[in-house]
C-alpha cells in the first residue's frame, strides 16, 4: 500500500507551530485587553452611579430643607404673637399657653432652628436689622445692641429672619 500523505519537512512544523503559538499568544493578549477595558468601564460606571446617588441625595435634602425654611418662616409670626400673649399675661395666667409655646420651639429646634443672638451683642447688619438708634455718651457701649423688637432666628446656620434691634451710637460731644 502506498503512503498518500506528505511529508513535511521539520523546519516548516515548527514554523507552524511557532505561527499557531503566536496566534493563539495574540488571542489571549486580545481578550486580556478586552478584559481589562471592561473592568475599566465597569469602574467607570459603578464611580459614575455612585456620584449620581451622592448627587440625587444632595439635591433632595436640600430641597427638603428649603421646603422646612419656608413652612418654619410661615410659622415666625405666630411664636411672635406667642411671646407677645406670654408677656402680656400676669405669672399664672399663660402657663398652659408657654407650654404649648415651649413645645413648639422644642420640636423647631430640633429641626434647626436657633434665635439670633441679639441683646448685649455687637451690632452685626448681616443678622440684625437696626429700627432705632439711640444717643449714648460712653464709647465702650458703641454698636451695641440695647433692646430687641422682634426675634430674628436662623435655619441651619442660614439667616432666615433678621432680628430687629434698638441700636446703641456713641455721640461725641453734642
Amino acid at each position: 500500500m502506498k503512503d498518500d500523505s506528505i511529508e513535511i519537512p521539520i523546519e516548516n512544523k515548527n514554523k507552524i507551530v511557532d505561527e499557531s503559538t503566536a496566534e493563539k499568544e495574540r488571542q489571549q493578549k486580545t481578550q486580556k485587553d478586552d478584559e481589562s477595558a471592561y473592568i475599566e468601564m465597569l469602574q467607570r460606571l459603578q464611580a459614575e452611579f455612585d456620584n449620581y446617588r451622592k448627587r440625587v441625595k444632595k439635591e433632595s435634602t436640600e430641597l427638603s430643607d428649603r421646603v422646612k425654611s419656608q413652612l418654619i418662616y410661615k410659622l415666625l409670626p405666630v411664636l411672635d404673637d406667642f411671646e407677645r400673649m406670654i408677656d402680656l399675661n400676669k405669672p399664672g395666667e399663660s402657663d398652659g399657653a408657654f407650654l404649648i409655646y415651649q413645645k413648639l420651639i422644642d420640636i423647631l429646634s430640633v429641626e434647626g432652628l436657633e434665635a439670633v443672638p441679639a441683646v448685649g451683642e455687637r451690632f452685626n447688619p448681616e443678622c440684625h436689622e437696626a429700627v432705632i438708634i439711640v444717643q449714648v455718651e460712653d464709647e465702650a457701649d458703641d454698636d451695641i445692641v440695647t433692646e430687641e423688637l422682634q426675634k430674628g432666628y436662623y435655619f441651619k446656620k442660614k439667616l432666615l429672619r433678621p432680628a430687629k434691634v434698638k441700636v446703641s451710637k456713641h455721640t461725641t460731644g453734642i
